[in-house]
């Protein structure tokens, strides 16, 4: 019967206020240790047991012996009659202790205890933590306690909670404290520790720095291990066995001699038996199962297993009515020791044992492999010793000879899969390369560590993650977020002092010391920049971590080492594994983004941030303040920073229509169309208010009922409209412009800034310029305005102040030269400079040259094409070379005249032209038209006939033919002397200049001549050549006047001579 007083379960926190609940302890061999660890002055000491073991149950025992109450006695009573007859000794000390008006003090701690030292201090009375663990002295003495006792339970929960929150750093904690008990005295103090497992499983997601940190703190402990392993425990087995065995099996298993038996007691095997007899028993009752397989189960099930569960169901699933050995044993339990690769794990040894069982001749030699690895296994991922005749009882029976299993081994030792070392007696696998990674870890950190850069490496392999404000986001519009971002705590200074890089950024801050917590803390205190500052709540041993983790992929990398030795790939991979995790790990605190291990500040302000309250909720909140004046476009494709390819062109074509189609209703999209172009029109345009439906202008500031976008409006209004040299300078720039609409309160998407700025361009500028790097931008299509604004840096405005005359200057100017006046919706400068570009293209370049032109003609052509500044040009070089200091309406008349001026040089040269043909070809009759007296020339040729003449030269042929097309009436005047000027000097008349004239008339003289004189050589000529003779003769007798008027001259000036001498 099992009484009320028995518990299946203890809480060491819940009960110990209860003594009589721990009345029923039955004290065993293994279990007493604890119970006297935790009375013993300066003990500190590390439980290490499987669950149900009353390792908790022995721990209480401990804790009431310390505290000595009465009633602590009186429940003692019977577990003290109980000790006597398992450890007189121990009994004994724990009476005199009772006996003794000795009262302690027990601090229980229980899994996973985020401030050990105030936990500690809050359980002795103290109002205050002290600093360190050395401020627990006073409180001590005060309360009059002998002994302080501290007894941490489920201590490996606390393990795993700093592995899982990334502060395996903060076990140090447990060391100091440690050392503190060891030197305690007035009171003494102990320190035990219980675990399910040693420290080091516990290590597993760790890389192997924070390891070797662990380790050290281990060894700070003496550790207390209850693996059942006990003589009552085998007997167990044995008995759970000799009771699943089918009864007619046991007919036909050979019993176990005398023999076998005493060399288990010789080597001391289940638990260092010492009867010969009652292991004879054992062994007799566990049958199919042999000495050797019996050996291992309780220390193989510990270390790939779960203890007794993992042991019981191996002998429930394995066939009781056949031979149960090493090699049975071995083969059920590959798969949990190949998969066994953390760190202290037995994968490499299997594996090795795998390599040497591949290369084996016989089943007994695999066995005795199989054998060597599982016996030296230790608790903890040691290796033990294994003497060779113990190799040789782990698979020995009844039936099988000594000397074939001797044999066996000297052919295992010979092939050199077994090694032998006599001189130690240690038997043990054969394995070829021996390379320790943990030692080429190190050696490579070492080498790393110097010139490692924490930042950079983080936002390579772990980018800081970005906050979303979804709630902001629906409310406006939007897609925006905090971009996530590191800073180390100088790093951090830097940025809030500059303030635009952190802007609308979240800086996750890399502190590695309580120091750089603080100072990240004051800095984020004083900080006014709209941005968020997550700093850790505990020092982040980052670099470290990021360190190994770099320095294992480097050999992973490196193809000599790991092909040096066929383990160390899975080793490695593990190694990055749980180096990659840790890293993840340690990091997680601060950037997770409810807050559980870091401190949101922004603009001075701690912000309410959890697990309730997540970071985008508070984001949200923020963006809301901090853009206040978002207009809101339901246009989710636009009101973004980046648009879609497809969505880009669209913007583009409506941009293009802004600038060009404005005076169109809608800008000329249909009231149906559902294409993109159409969907950004109604909700960027028509649905904001922007251009009311049925409006062919955009709207005024005042007119918009949205408060954000009227606040951009009002900016966009601002930047066009106020003269530039009112703001202190001559330009203005756009690239801080699109800054300052993107920045808050605004926050213009950048997506759809440029259709916002093309209509205020198109609705607000009236006598501006726009410059890319300097030169006037000439054209304002839609792809380079949308592009201008997209990649502003370099473009500014030159904003001029519209008064009357200005506008009147402008507009006249362009009436000049167009013979159109800008409409209220043209921007004047732009419009008044296309207008004297466009003119001045059809200025020949022969006027150009020419020097017949007067000052102002001459002077309106040189400045007209020397500036590609249009405002340098209007208002400033054009006024000076007209005789003015500045623009005004009064220089519009010498603006026109000097126009008309260069306008009418052009008519004049084609003038010339055709007074030259008139000349070349008018016969006596002085009064003939030029058409006539060329068609009457012509007429005068047997054109075909020339035309096949080879003493013609290619330009006289096509001079004769124009002549005769003259027939058809195809020319007129200036045309004939155009195609003749072209074809005579290659020059059109567009290209005359003063000295052209004298040119042609040569050239056609020559043509002429050569033509008249080719037809005239002839032996019959025809009756049409009667004018071109007559016409020669006539010129020939002009020409023998006018020599004998010479003649007569010289004749009468020489008698005048004479007469006066």
């Amino acid at each position: 019967m099992i009484g009320a007083d028995f518990f299946r379960s203890l809480s060491l926190v819940e009960d110990l206020e209860y003594p009589d609940r721990f009345g029923h302890y039955r004290p065993t061999r293994r279990a007493l240790p604890i119970i006297t660890a935790i009375v013993e002055p300066a003990s500190t000491t590390m439980v290490i047991a499987p669950y149900g073991s009353g390792k908790s149950l022995a721990a209480g025992v401990g804790a009431l012996a310390v505290r000595n109450s009465a009633d602590d006695r009186r429940a003692l009573m019977a577990v003290l009659e109980r000790t006597d007859q398992v450890d007189p000794a121990v009994s004994g000390a724990l009476r005199s202790r009772a006996s003794a008006p000795l009262q302690g003090h027990v601090v229980i701690l229980s899994g996973m205890i985020d401030d050990p030292i105030a936990a500690i201090a809050e359980a002795l009375g103290m109002t205050r933590p002290p600093k360190s663990v050395e401020g627990f002295g006073k409180a001590m003495r005060d309360g009059g306690w002998d002994h302080v006792a501290i007894i941490w339970d489920e201590f490996g929960r606390h393990l795993e909670g700093l592995v899982a929150d990334g502060r395996s750093s903060e076990l140090d904690v447990v060391q100091r404290l440690a050392e503190r008990v060891a030197r305690a005295s007035g009171p003494t103090m102990s320190l035990t520790l219980l675990l399910h497992q040693n420290l080091l499983a516990y290590a597993t997601r760790l890389n192997d720095t924070s390891r070797s940190e662990w380790r050290k703190i281990e060894g700070r402990f003496r550790p207390l291990r209850m693996i059942e392993d006990s003589q009552e425990f085998y007997r167990l087995i044995a008995d759970v066995v000799s009771e699943m065995r089918p009864p007619e099996s046991v007919v036909i298993m050979p019993r176990v001699d005398q023999a076998l038996a005493d060399e288990v007691v010789k080597w001391k095997w289940l638990d260092g038996i010492e009867d010969g007899g009652q292991a004879l028993g054992i062994l007799d009752d566990v049958r199919p199962l042999t000495a050797g397989a019996l050996q291992i189960l309780p220390t193989l099930v510990a270390r790939v297993g779960q203890n007794e569960r993992s042991l019981f169901s191996f002998l429930r699933e394995i066939d009781l009515t056949r031979k149960v050995d090493i090699e049975v044993v071995y083969t059920s339990f590959s798969d949990a020791m190949r998969t066994d690769v953390g760190i202290g794990g037995i994968y490499r040894r299997w594996i090795e044992t795998e390599s040497a069982r591949s290369r084996a001749d016989t089943p007994l030699q695999r066995m005795l492999l199989a054998a060597a690895c599982l016996l030296q296994l230790g608790t903890s991922g040691e290796r033990r010793r294994l003497p060779r005749n113990v190799l040789e009882l782990a698979v020995a029976e009844t039936e099988l000879p000594a000397k074939e299993i001797a044999a066996a081994v000297d052919e295992l030792l010979e092939a050199k899969l077994l090694l032998w070392r006599k001189h130690t007696d240690d038997v043990a696998v054969w394995h070829g390369a021996d390379i320790d990674v943990a030692i080429r870890v190190r050696e490579e950190r070492e080498r790393r560590s110097s010139a490692f850069d924490l930042r950079a490496f983080l936002e390579d392999r772990f980018p800081a993650p970005h906050i979303r404000a979804p709630r902001h986001n629906a409310e406006f519009g939007v897609n925006r977020f905090l971009m996530g971002r590191y800073a180390s705590v100088i790093e951090l200074a830097e940025l809030l002092e500059d303030g635009d890089p952190a802007s609308g950024a979240i800086v996750y801050v890399l502190a590695e010391s309580k120091g750089d917590i603080a100072a990240a803390r004051k800095l984020a205190k004083k900080s006014s920049v709209h941005a968020i500052i997550a700093i850790p709540d505990r020092p982040l041993a980052a670099e470290s971590a990021a360190i190994e983790l770099i320095s294992i992929e480097a050999l992973r990398a490196d193809k000599e080492f790991v092909a040096s030795d066929p383990m160390v790939t899975t080793e490695i991979d593990e190694l990055q594994s749980v180096a990659f995790e840790e890293l993840a790990t340690l990091l997680r605190g601060v950037l997770d983004p409810r807050a559980t291990g870091a401190t949101w500040y922004s603009q001075g302000e701690r912000l309410d941030v959890s697990p309730e309250r997540p970071g985008p909720m508070a984001a949200s909140r923020l963006l809301s303040q901090w853009f206040d004046k978002t207009p809101k476009i339901a246009n989710d494709q636009l009101m973004r920073n980046t648009a879609s390819r497809t969505m880009q062109t669209a913007r583009v074509r409506v941009v293009g229509s802004i600038l060009e189609r404005s005076g169109r209703e809608r800008l000329g999209y249909e009231e149906g169309d559902r294409g993109a172009e159409g969907s950004i029109y109604r909700t960027v345009i028509e649905n904001t208010g922007l251009r009311p439906k049925g409006s062919t202008r955009f709207a005024d500031p005042d007119q918009i009922t949205d408060p954000g976008f009227k606040e951009v409006w009002l900016r966009i209004a601002d930047f066009f409209r106020t003269p530039t040299g009112r703001s202190g300078g001559a330009y203005r720039d756009l690239s801080a412009f699109v800054s300052t609409l993107a920045s808050a309160p605004m926050g213009v998407p950048l997506a759809v800034m440029p259709l916002l700025i093309a209509a205020g361009f198109k609705h607000f500028s009236r006598a501006m310029a726009l410059y890319d790097n300097g030169r006037y931008v000439a054209d304002t299509l839609g792809f380079q305005f949308d592009n201008m604004v997209t990649n502003p840096e370099g473009f500014c405005v030159q904003v001029l102040d519209p008064t009357p005359d200005l506008v009147e200057y402008l507009s006249e100017a362009a009436y000049v030269f167009s013979h159109e006046r800008p409409t209220t919706s043209d921007e004047l400068v732009r419009f008044a400079h296309d207008a004297l570009t466009r003119w001045l293209l059809t200025v020949p370049d022969g006027s150009r040259r020419s020097q017949k032109l007067g000052t102002h003609a001459k002077g309106l052509l040189r400045t007209a094409g020397g500036s590609s500044d249009p405002v340098q040009l209007l208002l400033k070089d054009l006024p000076l070379a007209l005789g003015a200091k500045g623009p005004s309406p009064s220089l519009i008349a010498k603006l026109e005249s000097a126009r008309k001026e260069i306008d009418h040089l052009r008519d004049q040269f084609a003038q010339d032209a055709v007074e030259v043909i008139a000349e070349s070809f008018r016969s006596a009759d002085l009064d003939v038209d030029p058409l006539e007296a060329v068609t009457a020339w012509a007429g005068c040729f047997d054109a075909a006939s020339l035309d096949r003449r080879d003493d013609l030269r290619i330009v006289d042929r096509a001079v004769l033919r124009k002549a005769v097309e003259t027939v058809n009436g195809r020319f007129s005047p200036k045309s004939l002397a155009n195609t003749l000027s072209s074809i005579l000097l290659q020059r059109s008349l567009d290209k005359w200049d003063d000295r052209t004239a004298a040119q042609f008339r040569s050239a056609l003289r020559d043509a002429r001549e050569r033509i008249e004189a080719a037809a005239l050589d002839t032996e019959s000529p025809t009756a049409a050549l009667r004018p071109i003779v007559q016409a020669r003769v006539e010129e020939l007798t002009r020409m023998l006047v006018k020599i004998d008027e010479t003649e007569d001259s010289r004749i009468r000036g020489l008698q005048v001579a004479g007469g006066k001498r």
